[in-house]
């Protein structure tokens, strides 16, 4: 007899759990975002607005960030600019019920990996954009990984070079002496 249970195969599903922190100033939507992320096995905190997200942004490191645009302190917008500010590699996710042009601009600039429109006519659309974003961190991550062994060989490379000038200049010296 097996000691799981159906929401163990469920969260087997998904490969790409994450820390997630979902900022919207309607508890409803937080709630509902809240229950879809943890359904699908990630973790979730949530925010009400700019200063609470920032408040738990210097507290922990979270994969995805899913903002609300209009928020009661600021904006989403702002959020985004202050999360890379500060040199955190999460995902920025914007969500609004007022699209425009100039708006998904200026998120999509200052780094937000996606821009979704309220309201949500399928949340699998919305986990699947969340899956997509911790899919793109973790490959982020594996390439800076990458980057920076290959940075830690070609180092040592030339050390060794290094070494081996001089070896050979002392074994020249040598033999001309």
């Amino acid at each position: 007899m097996s000691n799981t249970s159906p929401n163990d195969n469920l969260q087997d599903e998904h490969s790409s759990r994450g820390k997630l922190l979902v900022v919207d100033d309607f508890a409803d939507i937080r709630l509902l975002l809240e229950t879809a992320f943890r359904a699908a096995g990630h973790e979730v905190v949530s925010a009400a607005d700019v200063q609470g997200a920032k408040e738990e942004l210097e507290e922990e490191d979270f994969d995805v960030v899913i903002t609300d645009l209009d928020l009661p302190d600021s904006n989403g917008i702002e959020l985004t600019g202050w999360i890379r500010e500060r040199g955190s590699d999460a995902e920025v996710i914007v969500i609004t019920g007022h699209a425009s042009m100039g708006t998904v601009s200026d998120a999509l600039r200052l780094g937000a990996f996606d821009y979704l429109t309220k309201p949500f006519d399928d949340l699998t659309l919305v986990v699947r954009c969340v899956e997509r974003a911790l899919e793109n961190q973790r490959l982020a991550r594996a390439l800076s990984e990458k980057v920076i062994k290959l940075q830690n060989e070609i180092r040592e490379r030339k050390r060794v070079e290094d070494d081996l000038a001089v070896a050979i200049q002392a074994a020249e010296d040598a033999v001309i002496a």
